[in-house]
């Protein structure tokens, strides 16, 4: 039986979530116990483990960068960089493995970044091993961030090894912040490879080997040896445990720094309420809409139960959120071979349709159809007189059906209809065309133009 939080609003569902019991989650209990931690004793006990490397192990260090941050471009990680580097006085080196579908607002703002005077390097790697593997986890466990995932975690860890740099700042403990189990107290402030192996990844990258995709493929994918990390005595850290984490407070401390730093240019990020996720990695509508597949809660539930737990949202607002804003995948196309289907939210999607049907009925035309009777001996005044209002409907855009009707002996002569007719589309030729050629209907002949 689905059962939520009754802090916030995080289903039972979620893979490893806990709930005490007065029914409360584990991720709240976090925050709950957050509350009486002296912030200012954790930054500096953050502090003295940079001190402690920079003064006791000058000759293995780099003398050039004091710390590695595995670097998105988002929200979060460029408000690491920024606290770090102006706050802290200290010189990263920014790290970026490569997200899968790039999009323009993630390149502006890591641009935007840079600028402000960092060194970084980003670390492309092979697409078409990056789309096997995306396609094959995504097959196998409904994950396409598998492989990413494990590259993400890994080639920061590489750099900071080919570059001497002891110490690595990852974001935030996911299991600690968003409800999950966590291995150790200690785990909370370091980086556990089985941690992330166990909860992110699920296998050894080494195990990935297939006819198609080599060892040496899977290179920026496989964590370092413990022999390796030993060299420089490597030690990965959460940002989260030595400074207070909200989302929120990130973006709002990004764009206090950098004004033009971007956000969703359609207003909010597909799945939710907010306009500043998912900047970086256009595949993370996919992940986030198969995670409401999987387990029943979408971004929006989980957008909310961060703000929930910072005291930024109530729980009835959220409850509203989550119902309006988790995603819907819709079939856009049925007739396409494979259907074509986007992930969108269902009201939003009928709102659009609506909108444009709405739109199309006003740029619509009604077109109609006038008739214009003639006999065959019509006199040449009288004509004339039909032929300058036929040219008038044709002008508005109206269809025009001429008839000509036979009487008695008239029947014998219907070469003087067929001349007439051919008569009318000479002198209409310059505004209109025949839509419907002459034709007999009973006792009388039938014609229909139409505007060119």
């Amino acid at each position: 039986m689905i059962e939520f939080c009754k802090n916030c609003i995080m289903p039972n569902s979620r893979p490893r979530i806990e709930f005490n019991k007065k029914g409360v989650c584990n991720a709240c209990t976090n925050y709950i116990e957050k509350q009486s931690i002296d912030w200012a004793e954790r930054k500096k006990l953050f502090l003295n483990k940079i001190k402690k490397i920079k003064d006791n192990n000058l000759g293995q260090t780099n003398e050039h960068y004091d710390v590695i941050v595995p670097w998105s471009g988002g929200k979060d990680s460029t408000s690491i960089a920024l606290k770090l580097k102006f706050e802290l006085g200290l010189n990263p080196l920014l790290v970026t493995f490569s997200p899968l579908i790039l999009n323009d607002v993630g390149e502006f703002n890591r641009e935007l970044l840079l600028n402000q005077g960092f060194d970084s390097i980003f670390v492309r790697p092979n697409q078409n091993v990056a789309k096997k593997l995306a396609r094959r986890f995504f097959i196998e466990r409904g994950n396409p961030k598998i492989a990413w995932d494990a590259g993400v975690n890994s080639v920061p860890i590489q750099v900071a090894i080919n570059y001497n740099i002891p110490i690595v700042i990852y974001a935030e403990h996911g299991e600690s912040e968003y409800g999950g189990l966590v291995l150790s107290e200690e785990s909370k402030m370091k980086r556990d490879l089985r941690e992330v192996i166990e909860h992110q990844i699920g296998d050894f990258p080494e195990n990935w080997v297939t006819e198609s995709i080599s060892l040496k493929d899977l290179s920026p994918y496989i964590y370092p040896s413990e022999e390796e990390l030993q060299k420089i005595d490597l030690t990965a850290y959460y940002f989260s445990y030595f400074f207070r984490w909200s989302m929120l407070d990130n973006f709002e401390y990004v764009k206090s720094k950098m004004p033009n730093f971007q956000t969703n240019p359609k207003g909010r990020t597909e799945g939710t309420f907010t306009d500043f996720d998912s900047l970086d990695d256009k595949i993370d509508n996919l992940y986030y809409y198969m995670q409401y597949v999987k387990f029943g809660f979408g971004r929006a539930t989980r957008d909310s139960c961060r703000m929930i737990q910072n005291n930024q949202m109530t729980r009835e607002k959220a409850i509203e959120l989550a119902k309006q804003e988790d995603l819907d995948l819709i079939e856009i196309s049925p007739n396409a071979n494979p259907p074509v289907c986007k992930i969108m939210d269902m009201g939003k999607y009928k709102y659009d349709l609506q909108k444009k049907a709405n739109q199309a009925k006003k740029k619509q035309k009604i077109v109609s159809l006038k008739e214009i009777k003639l006999r065959p001996g019509t006199e040449t005044h009288d004509y004339n007189f039909k032929i300058k209002n036929a040219k008038k409907f044709i002008s508005k855009g109206d269809k025009v059906k001429f008839t000509v009707k036979f009487k008695g002996r008239e029947m014998q002569h219907t070469d003087l209809g067929k001349e007439l007719m051919n008569k009318i589309i000479n002198e209409t030729k310059d505004i209109a065309k025949v839509e419907s050629h002459p034709k007999f209907e009973g006792k009388q002949m039938v014609m229909i133009i139409q505007p060119i």
